[in-house]
């Protein structure tokens, strides 16, 4: 074989194997999980941003979804964009208006899951749509939101566990205005049982409930799944349950992950409703709270019982009334103490004066067939016999 032929025949074979190589190592690109991996998550930002922006609010539940799941926190100022766009109505009509709702609890779970904030003004707005998350955002506002939270106290007459977290956090900031909140809320309950000379009475008071099961919610077909929140109306703890705001009567919520888009509340069902906390045994905790008293020993108490003999119809009208005006002294003592402490004006210790009920149960035997009626008894004072 000639020098020449030699020559092409190893130029031939040399470009054979820089052809060989080439596509090893492109096919070795290809397959390398790394690469893979990277090329997908670059695909992932670039249409999470994108679907963020869609007039349709199932592509931007999609978007928000590969966000949350990135966690691309550059989309954090996008995804805060949509919520100050987001016309707060809470309720809607058709299903493009539900769409909508279920997009933004996409958004809102995403901002919460990757920390990010809401202004005080802004996730004040969400509150008649979104309680729950709203409380979130507002619970890391501090006192900026006390009056956002206190407006939620005195009108939320639904949602406990969102009243609860409301003055927890209230009292935590020593929100002005809010003991005179509580003590103008506050319904002292008392139950007062007329027994005859020499003995004695008992009575049973009984309870049930059905917790009906019912079945699994419907999931949205073609949603992504979503982050729903819900503030618990007990205080009793249960797995997965986040602390919003620790007191005496500890503020827990829960977020639950699926494509049902519950809007969840405290009071969604009948168990629920069972166990939900007594108000006005969380005010009386309040009130102790801020008068600086040990939570079992205040001077004020939400519930109390008393026993009357009864002698006769001026008797007795004098021991229910020596009853009502002991509890009217103990008003006054939490009032002064609150006022000394700077907490409550003058005034607001007259206007904001705890209410008085008082339930009368008559268990004597040969006596009259009704007991005498209390004339005048207070004007924050309510008898029920």
């Amino acid at each position: 074989m000639s020098y020449g032929l030699r020559r092409f025949f190893v130029g031939c074979l040399a470009l054979a194997v820089i052809a060989f190589s080439s596509r090893t190592v492109r096919a070795q690109t290809q397959d390398d999980p790394a690469v893979i991996v990277q090329s997908q998550e670059k695909h992932s930002v670039e249409l999470a941003a994108e679907w963020l922006g869609s007039n349709e609010a199932r592509v931007r539940a999609w978007g928000t979804y590969l966000a949350l799941r990135d966690k691309q926190v550059n989309l954090l100022p996008q995804l805060i964009g949509l919520v100050k766009g987001y016309p707060v109505t809470g309720s809607w009509h058709s299903s493009s208006e539900r769409d909508e709702h279920d997009a933004m609890l996409a958004v809102l779970d995403a901002i919460i899951q990757m920390r990010g904030g809401l202004s005080t003004e802004v996730a004040a707005k969400l509150y008649p749509e979104f309680p729950a998350q709203a409380l979130i955002f507002l619970s890391h506002d501090g006192p900026e939101a006390a009056n956002s939270l206190l407006e939620i106290f005195r009108t939320e007459n639904k949602l406990s566990g969102a009243w609860l977290a409301a003055g927890n956090l209230l009292i935590v900031w020593n929100s002005s205005d809010f003991a005179a909140a509580v003590l103008a809320g506050l319904t002292v309950h008392a139950h007062i049982t007329v027994v005859s000379e020499n003995s004695g009475a008992g009575s049973a008071v009984g309870s049930g409930g059905d917790c009906a099961a019912s079945g699994a919610p419907p999931v949205r077909t073609g949603w992504p799944p979503v982050g729903s929140y819900f503030v618990r109306n007990t205080t009793s703890v249960v797995t997965g349950d986040v602390l919003l705001q620790d007191g005496t009567d500890p503020a827990f919520y829960v977020r639950t992950v699926d494509s049902a888009y519950l809007d969840r509340s405290d009071d969604e069902s009948a168990s629920s409703k069972m166990f939900e906390l007594n108000r006005d045994t969380v005010r009386e905790h309040f009130l102790a709270k801020l008068a600086s008293e040990p939570s079992g020993n205040p001077t004020v108490r939400s519930y109390v019982e008393q026993t009357v003999t009864w002698h006769d119809e001026g008797t007795y009208q004098t021991s229910l009334r020596a009853f009502i005006a002991q509890q009217q002294k103990l008003f006054d003592a939490l009032g002064k103490k609150l006022m000394n402490s700077g907490l409550i004006s003058a005034e607001e210790r007259e206007s904001a004066r705890p209410s008085l009920e008082v339930r009368i149960s008559d268990y004597r035997k040969n006596s009259p067939s009704t007991l005498p009626v209390l004339q005048a008894p207070g004007e924050n004072v309510k008898l029920i016999n």
